[in-house]
């Protein structure tokens, strides 16, 4: 790592879809350095003004897209890669246009969560200027307890560090963020290419993603995890690497709720074994957002 005059404009690109506490994600971000952001929204309308009234009330830049998916036909789980490449494609050069001079790829599920400082603009000061973009390690986190909100106020929330990283139920290859000016194209979720990557440290700052925290135990298949598997209904399910993923799109293309809920409980507490195997988890204290 070296030290450059700290970036002052940071952009995130995301495409989400009926995202569970979009509001409190959007704070938490602009709280650690973000001031652009890139939202794709598919099948959620609605949001669009709720998102751009929130930009203007936080002072930051917001750019939204509007699509649509067609539940009957469309592979999702690879369909979905594919547009997110081309939506992130297309917001490099806009977000160079707009003189940003960082931009991260993350998810509605995801939190950029730097650790050597309170402002990504001090992590990213300093990245060797060489690096064209860099790669940081993503932790997995899990609450003891059913969530009693949406996912960004359950404070009981501990991370697995990448030492366990063989205990993930999801993805383990972490996501990346690059310099809009390097010119660089998406290489899929994970990584850019065309330009010299660079591991961050985890101890500059790593990725927290919250997958299956954000549901409501009040809603039984929970809501946000069964729209994720029914968009993946038609997918081939050779292509799909997580054995939790292969079965609950099963039990929700079965249409029995029992069924769901067996599953979902299953790979719930089959994920609280799992922590409880990690000899190294990390507590994060994140502010909760109305």
């Amino acid at each position: 790592m070296s030290t450059s005059a700290a970036p002052q404009k940071l952009g995130i690109v995301s495409l989400q879809r009926k995202p569970p506490d979009v509001l409190g994600w959007m704070q938490y971000h602009v709280d650690v350095g973000i001031n652009h952001f890139y939202i794709w929204l598919e099948d959620s309308d609605d949001l669009k003004p709720v998102l751009e009234r929130a930009a203007r009330k936080m002072g930051v830049s917001m750019y939204v897209e509007l699509g649509h998916v067609n539940r009957s036909t469309e592979d999702n789980y690879s369909d979905l890669m594919s547009r997110q490449t081309q939506f992130v494609n297309r917001m490099l050069g806009k977000s160079r246009g707009d003189g940003v001079d960082w931009i991260f790829h993350i998810d509605d599920d995801e939190l950029l969560h730097p650790r050597s400082g309170d402002s990504w603009k001090d992590v990213l000061a300093k990245v060797d200027p060489k690096c064209s973009s860099i790669h940081m390690t993503n932790w997995e986190g899990y609450s003891p307890a059913q969530p009693s909100g949406p996912w960004l106020e359950d404070s009981g929330v501990r991370y697995m560090t990448s030492t366990c990283k063989h205990l993930y139920a999801a993805y383990t290859n972490g996501k990346s963020a690059t310099r809009t000016s390097a010119g660089q194209q998406s290489h899929g979720p994970h990584h850019f290419r065309g330009g010299k990557e660079c591991e961050l440290p985890e101890s500059e700052g790593v990725v927290l993603h919250h997958d299956s925290l954000a549901m409501s135990p009040d809603d039984l298949p929970p809501k946000q995890w069964y729209e994720k598997n029914i968009l993946r209904a038609h997918s081939d399910m050779s292509k799909i690497p997580f054995d939790a993923a292969i079965e609950s799109v099963k039990a929700v293309k079965s249409g029995s709720a029992a069924d769901q809920r067996r599953v979902w409980e299953k790979f719930r507490s089959q994920k609280g074994q799992q922590f409880k195997s990690c000899p190294d988890t990390v507590g994060v204290q994140l502010p909760s957002y109305q």
